[in-house]
């Protein structure tokens, strides 16, 4: 989230660059969990989904305090 949030750099509203950066990683976890259904032994939960956008918030608020 941290690197997530400095690659996008180029937005220059502060708060637009974080919703952004927020949006595209709680989607790549909801993608991931997606794609672990189609593994055969693998299942995707949605509890998995609200664990990777915890961690996301987490990394959020290192963006937030270190940039």
């Amino acid at each position: 989230m941290l690197l997530l949030v400095w690659t996008l750099e180029s937005i220059q509203i502060r708060t637009y660059r974080f919703l952004v950066s927020f949006v595209i990683a709680v989607s790549f976890g909801a993608v991931m969990e997606w794609c672990q259904t189609k593994v055969p032994g693998r299942f995707g939960t949605v509890h998995d989904v609200a664990l990777n956008a915890a961690g996301a918030a987490i990394g959020l608020l290192a963006a937030i305090f270190l940039l």
